[in-house]
């Protein structure tokens, strides 16, 4: 998981030690793209539960610690194979802060940044002999309700299931 988030999403220090450099471009650096992993299945490193990407620590912010069932899962993604995932990234888009330097084109701009993201989880999935799927079948009112999110300033954009190859 943390070679995931750090590859796909994270902040690397720059060749020559001279500043750091994000994983994927932004439009104007505005990043307006958040990233949820739902934690599917507890590892011995790892409960299961829903949790904050903080790109800044490259660390991972508990918001629910919790056991996720097929139910459950099923109630968050429209595809049945998802149970077999290990975890889901929800991409979610905090807009004003593309919007307030863009105005509308700030939405093609923030769709593009999360397919950058997407690709990389990609990338960075089959470099470790992973299995993933982007999710275009997502229940967005059961996820902006599981993260706390109104769904008009921030709403779900992506999702991409990974786990081990079948």
């Amino acid at each position: 998981l943390s070679a995931l988030l750090i590859s796909s999403c994270g902040i690397s220090p720059q060749k020559g030690g001279v500043g750091n450099f994000r994983a994927y471009p932004s439009a104007g650096a505005r990043f307006p793209i958040e990233i949820y992993p739902i934690v599917f299945r507890s590892s011995e490193n790892l409960k299961s539960g829903l949790y904050h990407y903080s790109l800044r620590e490259h660390a991972l912010d508990v918001l629910w610690d919790r056991e996720f069932t097929d139910e459950d899962i099923d109630e968050l993604f429209t595809y049945p194979w998802v149970k077999r995932a290990a975890v889901a990234f929800v991409m979610t888009a905090v807009f004003w802060r593309a919007n307030n330097k863009y105005g509308e084109r700030g939405h093609r701009y923030i769709l593009l940044e999360a397919g950058h993201i997407g690709q990389n989880i990609y990338l960075t999935a089959e470099a470790l002999g992973l299995a993933c799927c982007a999710l275009g079948g997502t229940r967005d009112k059961a996820l902006e309700q599981l993260l706390d999110i109104d769904g008009v300033t921030e709403s779900v954009v992506y999702a991409v299931a990974a786990g081990k190859r079948a």
